[in-house]
């Protein structure tokens, strides 16, 4: 979908982003007032791209002289004041949070000038009220399967009319980390149907071909695990190995136990194993504790996102086929 693409009118509103679109349609009714800035916040690939967009295409449309300027973390303070009071300045990803002064600073100067201000970011910290001191934030969640699939088949209906068949959208959402992955995947399928029968739908083995062909990965090994997150919290792997209670050791080291039963097909038994010989039973209390501290930890959950990111894994993936393994059992014979 090209930028001329992304309006209100090609969103397609799902129980997760109907307060976000509602509050960007707000925005464009008085740029530059209460709602000034403008944030969204939410995880990769649910839509605050294409809102702020639209936003931008609406507030043109009423005043087509707008000046829009992309990317304002990079404009000099010159410029920055140079900008006229109609003007839209994206923030689109806002920068790391540790330069929250500087963006605080940048953002307040542009609102003093009536400019408006739009921008979205997946760190869930510039919601903390010394972030920005003033504007409008809102959140957008991640789209349950059902809510991803429906996007999916709206965009496929949108840019290949009947050439996607329900069963093809449903197999590239469940081998794809977000939409865009699954976007993509179709694009493949789209792309490999023969020219000379127009006609002809993208089924659930041609999703299964692109998958192949683009090398999507399903789940990474432990050992990757253990490294990306000794790597993420500055830690030796032995030392997130070993049997040290100590939080700087213990938090991560349950992470990894955490990321190994959700992205691999290892049993709990066996995952202990890996981590020094650890008994079942505190792979499954580290899994519980990670879990839960995700959906109420927003650090935490930033934390994670990051460590997903580095290993190409995503929580939007299904669960990986658990390995069962045989038992070994006693066996009778004459004696």
């Amino acid at each position: 979908m090209t930028t001329d693409e992304l309006t209100f009118s090609t969103f397609v509103e799902v129980a997760s982003s109907i307060a976000a679109l509602r509050a960007a349609r707000a925005a464009c009714v008085a740029p530059a007032g209460l709602q000034n800035p403008f944030l969204l916040v939410g995880p990769s690939g649910v839509g605050k791209s294409h809102l702020l967009t639209a936003i931008v295409h609406a507030i043109q449309n009423a005043a087509p002289a707008t000046s829009v300027h992309v990317d304002g973390y990079t404009l000099s303070i010159d410029k920055l004041l140079e900008l006229p009071a109609t003007g839209v300045v994206l923030f689109d990803p806002l920068p790391d949070y540790s330069d929250s002064r500087r963006v605080d600073w940048m953002v307040a100067t542009l609102t003093a000038r009536r400019v408006q201000v739009l921008a979205a970011t997946t760190d869930r910290r510039w919601l903390l009220p010394q972030a920005l001191r003033s504007g409008f934030a809102t959140t957008l969640a991640s789209p349950s399967a059902a809510e991803r699939e429906r996007i999916l088949t709206a965009w496929a209906d949108r840019v290949a009319p009947e050439r996607v068949s329900p069963g093809a959208a449903e197999a590239a959402i469940a081998h794809s980390f977000d939409l865009a992955g699954a976007r993509g995947l179709l694009v493949t399928a789209l792309s490999s149907l023969p020219a000379e029968a127009p006609n002809t739908q993208v089924t659930t083995l041609d999703v299964q071909v692109a998958v192949r062909a683009r090398g999507v990965p399903h789940a990474c090994d432990i050992k990757a695990i253990q490294h990306t997150v000794a790597e993420y919290y500055n830690l030796r792997v032995p030392d997130m190995l070993g049997g040290r209670r100590h939080r700087a050791i213990s938090v991560p080291r349950q992470i990894a136990m955490y990321l190994s039963r959700r992205y691999t097909g290892e049993s709990y038994p066996e995952i202990g194993h890996r981590f020094g010989g650890k008994d079942h039973s505190t792979v499954m209390t580290a899994f519980r504790n990670i879990s839960a501290r995700r959906e109420r930890d927003d650090v935490l959950a930033a934390s994670l996102t990051k460590i997903e990111t580095s290993l190409g894994v995503s929580p939007h993936m299904p669960e990986p086929v658990r390995r069962l393994k045989p038992r070994v059992g006693r066996t009778f014979g004459n004696t």
